[in-house]
């Protein structure tokens, strides 16, 4: 099965109070080179979802897409948008979701992702006592649904992943590979 993985790195890092996706993790390396270190490995080809940040993205040799149509739609938004692109492109293909601000999935984050997905149309991640949503898996499938779904601005990852009757997949062994850093190291 054709793996395309999505880093989501479009988001407006309010909490962070800067593009967090570009915070230096330590000896030059942003979270984004750090995801895409950890996640390219794992996946047959790789995108950044870069939303209004896409443009800051263009020298990593990947492709960078915007939101396009989805503009602030959030996470939602640009899963979408690469959905969209990928149906046309290779519609048999899953796409696996990373949120930049976790960088650091576990090493076998993608197989167990697809494995669990059987015939569902999504999977999300799920540690002992959290849905982790924007950690996830999809099939072209969901295209459709989350299209219908995403005219509502508010519509949430949680929201997307109950339309779809998604299944989860249980990482209760690496519970701290799926922690987010939505504020910088340091501040309160």
């Amino acid at each position: 099965m054709n793996t395309i993985g999505a880093i989501l790195a479009g988001g407006q890092s309010k909490r962070f109070g800067s593009n967090k996706a570009l915070f230096d993790t330590g000896g030059g390396l942003t979270m984004l080179d750090q995801a895409i270190a950890h996640f390219k490995p794992q996946v047959d080809h790789l995108i950044i979802c870069g939303g209004d940040n896409a443009s800051s993205y263009q020298g990593l040799n990947l492709p960078v897409l915007d939101d396009g149509d989805y503009k602030n739609r959030g996470p939602l938004g640009g899963i979408v948008r690469a959905l969209s692109r990928i149906a046309v492109q290779n519609p048999n293909a899953v796409l696996i979701t990373l949120p930049c601000d976790s960088p650091y999935p576990p090493d076998d984050y993608a197989v167990r992702l697809v494995a669990s997905l059987k015939t569902a149309h999504a999977v999300y991640a799920k540690t002992e006592h959290d849905g982790h949503y924007t950690h996830a898996a999809w099939r072209t499938s969901a295209l459709e649904p989350l299209r219908n779904l995403i005219q509502n601005k508010a519509a949430s990852m949680r929201a997307a992943h109950s339309v779809l009757q998604s299944n989860h997949c249980l990482f209760e062994d690496s519970a701290d590979r799926f922690r987010n850093h939505n504020t910088p190291p340091g501040s309160s």
